[in-house]
């Protein structure tokens, strides 16, 4: 790669340059379009701003930073203005400051190119999301996590995961849809916006590299991943188009993708909760926003497919899963008990009257799916869509 060096590059304090990064391809990092600043350093320059063997370079510009390369150069490229550089070491994480290795004395110039997209704007959407799902690992393991987890093995068949292949699973939860795919052999990495949830899913998958993340910005480069699969985590993202499409980019050409999402309107058994709580005359309180309309789709299979074809996905293919999950009432009510979900933040944000009342309402509606043995079995259905980077 040619990067083009400033007039005075070689002084004892590193300069600074955008023009120094300019003709670096912005494909090989990602949808870069912020080039957040460069710093040159002679290697005795380096090893005076150490700590140790590293050399640390602050952010220009607006953290977080999505990456840095450290190329080095020969004394017989110098004081060309234009240097031929060889990528030794990249790191794709997003952080602060940046830290790289000078290897030896012997390499006479460090050139750290830092490279970013600027700050992820959170919608108030996605905020309320955060809010809503911290902590609540534990409380969604012990209640809607078996229901979530029935789509996974088509999910996993749709985004053709098999021995060997290399998989990201995205808002992974719990970790059910990556264990599975460790199963199958597949080289695994998961992600999760929530800390508790990471803990989770790296016991339920140890062969999994389990990471926090969350969209729409992923530590990950370019055509990394032979397939990716998201169980039922478009409709946790205030930007699903933004979404597929840098989910799109950390998959490989011609790779698979595959995402479920609940189907609108909902089953009979999905929209229980819901119907306890408007028999209580509870609506969605303020400070839980949905969607906004112009981020929104059609839950139907149409509208699901539509979507992953306006990310760029190819021979899109959508179909619907119906099934009864069986559970019992108390297993049922602990999820909004314990304010998980969307209908568990809505339960507990009302005070313990109307909590007491909506249980009320849940326990007598309950009657209608009741099993032998107190057992509820619940219908519900999940658009599963799935197509081609």
């Amino acid at each position: 790669m040619l990067l083009p060096v400033g007039p005075t590059p070689f002084l004892g304090k590193p300069e600074i340059s955008e023009r120094i990064v300019r003709d670096i391809p912005a494909g090989r990092w990602g949808e870069a379009d912020e080039v957040v600043g460069a710093a040159v350093y002679r290697a005795s320059d380096a090893s005076k701003n150490a700590t140790g063997s590293c050399l640390t370079v602050e952010a220009v510009g607006r953290p977080p930073l999505d990456g840095a390369c450290l190329v080095q150069v020969s004394p017989s490229e110098l004081p060309s203005r234009h240097i031929d550089a060889r990528c030794v070491h990249l790191i794709p994480a997003a952080v602060d400051q940046v830290c790289v290795s000078v290897r030896t004395c012997r390499v006479v110039l460090a050139v750290v190119v830092v490279l970013g997209r600027g700050p992820v704007v959170q919608t108030a959407f996605d905020e309320s999301e955060r809010r809503a799902w911290a902590g609540q690992a534990d409380a969604y393991a012990a209640s809607f996590a078996e229901l979530c987890a029935c789509p996974v093995p088509g999910l996993l068949d749709a985004a053709e995961v098999r021995e060997g292949a290399r998989v990201l699973d995205v808002g992974t939860g719990t970790g059910s849809a990556a264990a599975a795919a460790c199963e199958r052999g597949a080289k695994v990495t998961a992600v999760d916006a929530e800390p508790g949830m990471v803990a989770r899913a790296a016991r339920a998958a140890p062969g999994a590299d389990v990471r926090l993340a969350a969209l729409p910005r992923l530590p990950f480069a370019d055509d990394e991943f032979d397939a990716v699969v998201g169980n039922f985590v478009l409709n946790h993202v205030g930007r699903p188009r933004e979404a597929l499409k840098e989910l799109r980019r950390v998959t490989r050409p011609g790779g698979r993708m595959a995402f479920t999402v609940w189907a609108v309107p909902a089953a009979a058994g999905q929209a229980l909760l819901g119907r306890a709580v408007q028999a209580a005359g509870v609506t969605r309180p303020a400070h839980l926003p949905a969607l906004v309309p112009e981020e929104d789709f059609p839950r139907t299979e149409q509208g699901f497919a539509a979507l992953l074809g306006d990310a760029g996905l190819r021979d899109v293919v959508c179909d619907t899963l119906v099934w009864d999950h069986r559970t019992t009432p108390e297993e049922w009510w602990s999820g909004p008990a314990a304010g998980v979900a969307t209908i568990g933040q809505i339960v507990t944000s009302q005070n313990p009257v109307v909590i007491a009342e909506i249980k009320d309402h849940f326990e007598s509606l309950c009657a209608e799916f009741a099993g032998p043995g107190g057992v509820l079995v619940l219908p519900h259905a999940a658009l599963t869509a799935h197509g081609r980077a």
